[in-house]
C-alpha cells in the first residue's frame, strides 16, 4: 500500500516513528479517520471539510503549531493522492499529525510536526448491524483535564478500556456516562436514544464532535422531532430505540443495554429511516445534502 509523508506519496511500511517520539510516548499525535463512499457519482469522500475544520481545531485545542505547508488544500491533495495511488474507491483515509523527533520532555522542544495519510479498502460495512451494549464502570473524560473536543491519541486510553472491558463481559460496545452522571457516548461513537418517536442525542459538554452526528443533526432538521440534551441512565434504558454513529460503522442498532432489550423491534423504526436517509445523500436521491460529498479527483 502507498501512503503519503510531508509532501510525497510513499512506501506505507517505510514510514516509521520510534517509541520516543514526543507523540509516541505521550499520546499527543492528532488524527481523523474519513470515510469513503461509493456515490451515485463515484468515488467520494464523506465529510472532507468537516473533518478537516475538527483536524485543525484539535490542533488548536493542544497547542500544535502545523507549518504553512500543513493546510487545508495541502492534505485534501493527500488525500486524493493516497486514494489514487491506491485504487481505493470504498474503505477509509486515516490522517495523523504528530510530533517525530525523539524526546524525554513532556513538552517538546523540537516542535517539528510531521502529516501522514493512510488508507485502506473496506468493501463491506456493518452499517445496520445490532449490537450489545453495556453502560461502563469508566466515566467519560472531563472537559475539565483534558480538550475532549480534540481527536487525540492519548485521550482514547478511556475508550480502550471501555471497549476491552465490554468485551471481557461479553458485550459489543460499551457507553460512558460522564462524571456527572449523564450519558456521553460510546467507546468509539456518539450516541442516539428515541422515545415515542423523537430522538435524543447528548449535548457536546463531554463528548468528541462526531462527524457523522453532525451529519445525522443536518438531515433529520424538519424530518423528525431531534433535539440535544442531558440523558440519564434511566432515560437510556427506557428509550424505544438507541443507535451508535461514526465514521467507520456509520450507523450501528443497539439491541440490549446491560442485557435488558430495549422496547422497539431492532432496528427500530426510527433507526431505520436514519439509515434510509444517510444512504438517500450517498446514493444521490437527496441532493440538498450533496455538500457533505466530496469527488475523488
Amino acid at each position: 500500500m502507498k501512503a503519503w509523508l510531508n509532501g510525497n506519496i510513499v512506501e506505507q511500511d517505510s514510514i516509521l516513528v520510534s517509541p520516543l517520539s514526543q507523540s509516541f510516548s505521550r499520546g499527543t499525535a492528532l488524527f481523523e479517520v474519513l470515510e469513503v463512499v461509493k456515490s451515485h457519482r463515484g468515488p467520494a469522500i464523506f465529510g472532507l471539510k468537516e473533518h478537516l475544520d475538527r483536524l485543525f481545531n484539535s490542533a488548536r485545542l493542544t497547542f500544535m503549531e502545523l507549518p504553512d505547508s500543513v493546510g487545508r488544500d495541502t492534505l485534501t491533495a493527500a488525500v486524493m493522492g493516497v486514494l489514487s495511488a491506491n485504487g481505493i474507491d470504498s474503505g477509509i483515509v486515516k490522517i495523523f499529525l504528530y510530533y517525530p523527533v525523539p524526546e524525554y520532555a513532556c513538552v517538546p522542544s523540537d516542535l517539528r510536526v510531521d502529516a501522514a495519510v493512510f488508507c485502506a479498502r473496506m468493501d463491506t460495512r456493518s452499517d445496520g448491524h445490532a449490537v450489545r451494549a453495556c453502560v461502563s464502570p469508566y466515566r467519560k473524560l472531563d472537559p475539565q483535564t483534558v480538550p475532549v473536543h480534540a481527536k487525540s491519541a492519548g485521550n482514547y486510553i478511556n475508550a480502550y478500556l471501555a471497549l476491552a472491558d465490554a468485551q471481557r463481559r461479553g458485550f459489543d460496545e460499551s457507553i460512558l456516562l460522564d462524571t456527572g452522571g449523564f450519558v456521553a457516548e460510546g467507546s468509539t461513537s456518539n450516541i442516539f436514544i428515541v422515545k415515542r418517536g423523537a430522538v435524543m442525542t447528548p449535548t457536546l459538554r463531554s463528548i468528541l464532535p462526531g462527524i457523522t452526528r453532525m451529519f445525522i443533526l443536518d438531515i433529520l432538521k424538519g424530518v423528525l422531532e431531534c433535539a440535544e440534551g442531558d440523558i440519564t441512565d434511566g432515560e437510556l434504558k427506557a428509550a424505544d430505540e438507541a443507535f451508535f454513529s461514526n465514521s467507520v460503522e456509520r450507523v450501528m442498532p443497539v439491541l440490549s443495554i446491560d442485557g435488558a432489550p430495549l422496547g422497539a423491534p431492532c432496528p427500530g423504526p426510527v433507526t431505520e429511516r436514519v439509515i434510509r436517509e444517510i444512504a438517500s445523500v450517498i446514493e444521490g436521491r437527496n441532493s440538498a445534502f450533496a455538500r457533505w460529498l466530496t469527488p475523488v479527483a
